[in-house]
């Protein structure tokens, strides 16, 4: 109705908050629980940069698998925020880490072979053709995506191994760019990471790892819950 020389128009309804942007303080916190369990393999990466060495290369990949568990933990959590679960109903981050022990542990050594493989040609010392360096690339975002795939389902639905793994390689063409921009935007981060330490070290710390996992569930998951899981 008219009011004055103006329109009246109703206040808009609050927009809802971000749900990434909603849990920074929790993030904040379980940024500390998610790195504390890299911090074996961070502590060999840091020798393998700095000494180079067959045990460092080995030891950094091996003592990624107890990692594993985190990564799928942190995920959950990245999924519990997505679908907006209130607090009081959430699991915890440690609860979720020993659920997901098992598969968790699995699938990271799943993982560890291929990661090898596109590893090692940045710790040998020699030039490399642009063919080379385009397909460690391409290998690496392929290998990313793989991983996010099949530890979300560990986060989000109770499957047998084998099916969690064979899921994440159908999932790939189905997730389309939005599968392969979360894995640019990791591969990102990791090369930042790897590229600027002394910078990023601080994000790293406190709060890099656990927003960027929490992000890529916000965009994936309205994908993946057409895919696996049926509407209540």
């Amino acid at each position: 109705m008219p009011k004055g020389n103006r329109t009246y128009r109703p206040p808009a309804p609050d927009k809802p908050e971000h749900p990434v942007w909603s849990h920074l303080m929790d993030l904040f916190l379980l940024n500390f629980s998610y790195i504390l369990l890299f911090i074996p393999s961070l502590v060999w990466l840091y020798l393998l940069l700095a000494a180079g060495g067959w045990p460092a290369f080995v030891g950094f990949l091996v003592f990624l698998i107890p990692a594993g568990p985190a990564v799928a933990a942190m995920f959950d959590m990245g999924y519990q925020y997505a679908r907006e679960i209130p607090k009081f109903q959430q699991r915890s981050f440690w609860t979720s880490y020993k659920a997901n022990f098992r598969q968790g542990c699995a699938t990271m050594a799943v993982l560890i072979l291929p990661l090898a493989a596109l590893l090692l040609p940045m710790f040998v010392q020699g030039e490399r053709p642009w063919f080379v360096v385009v397909c460690l690339i391409l290998g690496l975002l392929a290998l990313l995506e793989f991983a996010i795939l099949a530890f979300s389902q560990v986060a989000l639905v109770d499957l047998p191994l084998k099916k969690i793994w064979k899921n994440a390689l159908f999932l790939i063409p189905v997730m389309g760019w939005r599968g392969l921009g979360v894995a640019v935007l990791h591969l990102l981060f990791l090369a930042a990471l790897y590229q600027w330490i002394s910078v990023m070290f601080l994000l790293f710390l406190f709060l890099g790892p656990a927003t960027l996992v929490a992000w890529t569930s916000w965009m994936l998951f309205p994908k993946l819950e057409g895919a696996l899981l049926r509407h209540e």
